[in-house]
């Protein structure tokens, strides 16, 4: 919704936009049925809306008050949208959600819902994270393989830094830039983490990968060690 804020929409008072913004998070906090919650919409002539919102404590610090602020306007888009998207209509490409406000302060009211309405599939979860277990491998073997050929400390650490950075860059810019879609599987941080793995887990074939890059790599390392051997 564009809500802009006051300070890039003059008449935002008259579009209404802020209050319906408000209204619409109002009855999200509605349908969480928190116990004991209560919100109420504050007005004045001129001013921009504000919901207020009380939780009552609960547990040993029930008698202590936490304070939490977000806001709900939305600052002035940009230009330089990818075809088929734009700053007012959401887009979820199957990996990322691309519209204006996706990752602004709302989550001021989303955090109320209930364990942040977060819960994770355990399985997709152990997965990620031996995914990117085996993604540190790979980038520690690279560099020990650098480091046995060249007998360079320095360089082992650049080069496998470099190719992390590089790797990362086209894991996460390939959904926004059509030039590097068609190569983002090159990347190991594809394999791990950049192909919703929490979701849908670790495939056979992005596995094989991690692990096969590894040993590998570990392997080319013996040699090389062998010729650095002082005998």
């Amino acid at each position: 919704m564009r809500a802009l804020s006051p300070a890039y929409d003059p008449d935002w008072e008259t579009r209404g936009l802020l209050h319906a913004v408000l209204g619409d998070a109002a009855a999200y906090l509605d349908g969480l049925a928190i116990p004991g919650l209560t919100h109420e919409i504050l007005t004045e002539p001129g001013r921009t809306p504000l919901l207020y919102v009380d939780v009552p404590g609960r547990g040993a610090a029930a008698d202590e008050t936490v304070l939490f602020y977000g806001h709900l306007d939305k600052q002035p888009e940009f230009t330089g949208w990818n075809e088929g998207t734009g700053p007012w209509t959401p887009v979820f490409d199957g990996i990322r959600l691309f519209g204006r406000g996706s990752a602004d302060d709302a989550y001021a009211v989303c955090l109320l819902g209930p364990r942040f309405e977060l819960q994770p599939s355990w399985g997709p979860l152990v997965e990620a994270s031996a995914a990117l277990t085996l993604l540190a491998f790979d980038l520690g073997a690279l560099a020990l393989l650098v480091g046995a050929v060249t007998g360079s400390r320095g360089t082992a650490l650049g080069v496998a830094s470099a190719t992390a950075a590089a790797a990362y860059l086209v894991s996460a810019l390939a959904p926004a830039v059509p030039a590097l879609r068609g190569v983002r599987w090159i990347s190991p941080f594809t394999w791990a983490v950049g192909d919703n793995q929490l979701v849908h887990g670790l495939s056979v074939p992005e596995l094989g990968a991690l692990i096969a890059v590894g040993l590998v790599m570990v392997a080319l390392c013996l040699p090389a060690m062998r010729r650095l051997d002082i005998h």
